[in-house]
This record gives C-alpha cells, structure tokens and sequence, in this order.
C-alpha cells in the first residue's frame, strides 16, 4: 500500500482534480439548460449540487479506480518479485516501473534492460506475464510468427506494440524454472538476430 501511494501520489492527486472540474462542469451545464428553459433550482440544490459534484463524486470515483490499481500493483510485485521471474536480475534487467511519465495512468511494477543489445520488458497484466523483446516489426512477417508460435507454441508468443513478447499464464508459473526462461528468452533473440530483426530502441 504505501509502495503504491508513494509511486502514484500525483497520479492520483491530479486526476482528482481533472475529475472535480469535469463533474463540475457537467452539473454547470444542467443548471445553465435549467435557467434557459426557464425552470427554477433551489440555492440548496446548487450548493449541494457543487459539493457532490466536486468533492463526493471525485473521490468516489477514484477510491474505486485506486482500489483496482491496487490490487494489480500488488499482484505485479507478488509475481516480479518471486520465482522465477526474480531471477530476471541476475541477466541484466532491474526493477522499475511503468508509466513514469504519464499523469493518467498508474505505474506499476515492472522490469527493464537490456539483453545482447536488445532493449527487455517484463510486465504483468492481469496476472499473465509477458517478457518483451523490442525489435524492428517491419521485418517481421506471418511466416516468421507461424514459425515461432509452432516453437513455442500457440499462445505463448505475440506481437507487441514495440517487438515480440513471449506469454506466461498463471497456471504455467508453478512448472517454470528460472533455467527454462531464460533459455526460452535467449532462444527469442537468438532468432531475432539470426533473422537480422535489429532491436528498437524506445
């Protein structure tokens, strides 16, 4: 808990605030339509209106979205932090976080590095662990895709946005050894550069 409020504490702080003044100006409009189409609202109303609006909806909503965010932070460190994937320090990638510069969206842990000159994402999405090679997609074609999902098997590799990610699901962990990631990771950019597929530096 305090790991996540000392990571997110601006995050927080400003999207309550952008969420104050949205809910704000939302309960302005439906009072301005009232006035024009002529009907009457109490100061009573209006005032409590503002304080529902600015202060009791805000937090509402972002108690809800914080409780959430939560709950996926902790699952991410419960699994970074432990076998195997704690071992992903020993080869080059450290512990960091996601999304530090964004004031939207919520960091979480993940890790970063680099791996035979291959920029390495390890992240965590609703418990499913993907490890990221960053690597030039224009030179990736089906046929490389189909090659690599019969290696190493249907669902357990994927595009990325900025490379290919191979996909560990939760009931996989308890099998996987830190020998066999890391083979399997190695084997990943072994075929990247065997295939002249640069990495993307981002």
């Amino acid at each position: 808990m305090k790991e996540f409020i000392s990571i997110n504490k601006q995050k927080i702080q400003f999207t309550l605030k952008w969420t104050s003044i949205v809910f704000s100006v939302v309960w302005t409009v439906f009072l301005l339509k009232k006035y024009f189409d002529s009907i009457t609202v109490s100061f009573n109303t209006i005032i409590t209106g503002y304080f529902v609006s600015t202060i009791i909806l805000p937090l509402f909503t972002e108690v809800l979205i914080s409780i959430g965010d939560l709950i996926e932070f902790n699952r991410s460190n419960k699994i970074l932090r432990n076998n195997p994937f704690d071992h992903l320090l020993k080869i080059g990638l450290t512990n960091s976080y996601t999304d530090i510069k964004s004031k939207w969206s919520s960091s979480k842990p993940t890790m970063t590095g680099m791996i035979d000159n291959y920029p390495i994402r390890c992240e965590v999405e609703k418990g499913i662990v993907r490890i990221i090679a960053n690597a030039n997609l224009d030179k990736i074609d089906k046929a490389d895709m189909k090659k690599w999902k019969e290696l190493f098997g249907d669902k357990n590799i994927e595009y990325d946005w900025f490379g290919v990610a191979i996909v560990y699901r939760p009931k996989h962990f308890k099998q996987l050894s830190f020998i066999d990631l890391e083979t399997e990771l190695r084997q990943l950019i072994k075929i990247l550069k065997k295939s002249n597929i640069e990495p993307w530096d981002i």
